[in-house]
C-alpha cells in the first residue's frame, strides 16, 4: 500500500517543478507529450491498481490527495484532470470489469502510463441520457457492427483504447447497452481533431465516429446489456466525487495567490478586509476537507448517498467562494487583484459547468427524498 504522505509529496514536487514552470500550459491543447513522459518517469500512474500489474495498490483517497496536490502546486487543472480520468478508467472500469486476458493485456501498460484509454458515452445534441443514445452495435454473422458518434471524450486525442457504450437491444422502451473496447486503429473508427475548450487546458477532449466498425465478443468489457447501469452511472458518480479534489486543489492555489498578491495590504487597519480574507480561507479549508472525506466514503461504500450529496454541496460552496474572490478583488481594484486574468479561476468555473444540469436533477432528488408520503 502506497504511503499517502510520500505520494502527495511526489506529486506536489512534480507539479511545482515540471508543470508550474511549463511555458503557456494554460493556453495549449492537447497535453504536451513531454509532461506525460515525465510523469511516466516519475512512476505517477497506476495508483489504485494492484502491485501485480505494476500499480501502487492504493485507494480513492490516495488518488484524491495526489490530484489535489497536482493542482495546488502547479496552478493548472488540465494536466491533473487528464491524469485523473486515466486513473479512474484504469481501476474502475478495466480492472473492475475486465476479464483475465483483458487485465493482463492492458493494465501493466496503463499502470506504467505507456498507454491510456477513454470512456465514450455522450453523443452530439443528446448528452448521456440512455433514452436518447443512438450509437448501436448490431450482431451480424459472427461479429458486431458498431455505428454512431460520441463527443466530449476526455483524453480522446491521445487515447490508444476507447471504451464505447453502445445500444445492443431493448425491451419495450428500455434500451440495453454494452461496453466495447476499440483500439484507435480499428477500421471504420475516425478520431476527429481535438475539441477546443476555453478552459481545462491542456486536457484534450475529442469526438469519434464509428462507421460499421467490426468488433468481436472478445472486445466486450463487463456485463452484456447492462453496461449503462453497472458501468456508466457508477463511473459518473465517482468522477463527480473525485473532481472535487481538483476543485479543492485549485482553491488552495487561489488562496495562496491571494496571500501573495494582497500581502502588502496586511498592515492596513481594515478589519472588514481581513474578515473577507479569513472567510475565504475558512471556505477553502472546508472544501478541501470535505473533498477528502468524500474520497474516503468512496473507498468504504460507493453507494453511500453522501457520495452524491457532498459533491453537490461543494459545488454550491465553490460558487460562493468564487463570488467572494471577485468581490474582494472589486473592493481592492487598485491592489493588483485580478482573478479574471487567472486561468485557474476559469478552470474552476469550467469544472462547475460540467454536468451542471445533472447536478440540478440530483439536487431535486435529494430534496424529494426528504418529503414524507401523505
Amino acid at each position: 500500500m502506497a504511503v499517502f504522505e510520500d505520494i502527495e509529496k511526489i506529486f506536489a514536487e512534480f507539479a511545482a517543478k515540471k508543470i508550474a514552470g511549463h511555458p503557456d500550459l494554460n493556453q495549449v491543447s492537447p497535453l504536451p507529450a513531454d509532461i506525460w513522459q515525465k510523469m511516466r518517469e516519475n512512476k505517477m500512474f497506476g495508483l489504485c491498481l494492484p502491485e501485480t500489474y505494476g500499480g501502487r495498490d492504493g485507494n480513492f483517497r490516495l488518488l484524491a490527495g495526489a490530484a489535489s496536490a497536482l493542482v495546488a502546486y502547479s496552478g493548472n487543472v488540465g494536466v491533473a484532470m487528464s491524469w485523473l480520468i486515466h486513473e479512474i478508467i484504469s481501476c474502475r472500469l478495466i480492472y473492475r470489469f475486465g476479464n483475465t486476458r483483458q487485465k493482463n493485456e492492458l493494465l501493466p501498460d496503463l499502470a506504467a502510463g505507456k498507454t491510456t484509454a477513454s470512456f465514450a458515452v455522450s453523443e452530439p445534441e443528446i448528452g448521456a441520457h440512455p433514452k436518447y443514445l443512438r450509437t448501436e452495435a448490431v450482431f451480424k454473422g459472427n461479429t458486431w457492427r458498431l455505428t454512431g458518434e460520441k463527443c466530449y471524450i476526455t483524453n480522446a486525442p491521445m487515447a490508444d483504447w476507447f471504451i464505447v457504450i453502445a445500444k445492443t437491444g431493448g425491451v419495450d422502451e428500455k434500451n440495453f447497452f454494452t461496453a466495447f473496447m476499440l483500439h484507435k486503429n480499428t477500421p471504420g473508427l475516425t478520431i476527429h481533431p481535438p475539441t477546443e475548450l476555453p478552459f481545462l487546458r491542456p486536457c484534450p477532449h475529442g469526438s469519434l465516429t464509428f462507421a460499421n466498425c467490426r468488433v468481436s465478443d472478445r472486445q466486450i468489457l463487463g456485463p452484456r446489456n447492462h453496461a449503462y447501469t453497472e458501468m456508466a452511472i457508477p463511473f459518473r458518480a465517482i468522477e463527480d466525487a473525485l473532481m472535487m479534489s481538483l476543485v479543492g486543489g485549485a482553491i488552495n492555489f487561489v488562496i495562496s495567490w491571494l496571500g501573495n498578491t494582497a500581502g502588502h495590504l496586511e498592515a492596513l487597519p481594515d478589519s472588514e478586509l481581513l474578515t473577507e480574507l479569513g472567510h475565504l480561507k475558512c471556505q477553502a479549508d472546508a472544501i478541501q476537507a470535505i473533498a477528502a472525506h468524500t474520497a474516503d466514503l468512496l473507498d468504504k461504500n460507493e453507494k453511500d448517498p453522501k457520495v452524491t450529496t457532498l459533491p453537490l454541496f461543494l459545488r454550491t460552496q465553490t460558487e460562493v467562494f468564487q463570488a467572494g474572490v471577485k468581490k474582494l478583488a472589486a473592493n481592492l481594484s487598485g491592489g493588483g487583484l485580478k482573478p479574471n486574468a487567472l486561468p485557474i479561476a476559469r478552470d474552476i468555473d469550467g469544472l462547475l459547468g460540467i454536468g451542471g444540469n445533472t447536478a440540478q436533477i440530483q439536487m431535486r432528488k435529494a430534496g424529494k427524498s426528504l418529503l414524507k408520503p401523505v
